[in-house]
């Protein structure tokens, strides 16, 4: 099992570093054009909250879970978005009051979607509890 969480944690920091670089080097476009530049806080974050929530779905569903595709946002936010069969959830990291929007679809349990905004640190629970629920 060790070596299943070790490879989540390592394939997550991969997909955030190519997800970065490649915003990285189109950054200055991005500002051009209006759009908010996403912190380096908001990558970390995005970071911390996907291994948070992946970590707990691997040792739920005793095997690996494929990784959120990663979505930077012209408003400076990132959004998270998993479709893996059994469900559809989307998750926006904002840089605005720490909140975390969530809008989750159970294609088994269609009377368990999810939709609002919580706190940071609320939305890793929100989302863990929910996918226990549906999965």
């Amino acid at each position: 099992m060790q070596n299943k969480l070790d490879d989540v944690r390592i394939s997550i920091d991969e997909e955030i570093g190519r997800t970065y670089e490649r915003y990285k080097d189109s950054k200055n476009d991005w500002i051009e054009n209006g759009y908010r530049e996403i912190t380096k806080n908001i990558w970390n974050k995005t970071n911390y909250f996907i291994k948070k929530l992946l970590i707990p779905i691997v040792i739920f569903r005793q095997e690996k879970t494929k990784n959120p595709e990663i979505l930077p946002c012209s408003d400076g936010s990132i959004d998270l978005l998993w479709n893996d069969g059994d469900f559809e959830l989307l998750i926006n990291i904002s840089q605005e009051n720490n909140k975390v929007q969530i809008s989750g679809e159970s294609y088994k349990f269609p009377e368990e979607d999810i939709e609002g905004t919580f706190n940071y640190n609320l939305a890793i629970t929100v989302c863990i509890e929910w996918l226990k629920k549906i999965l």
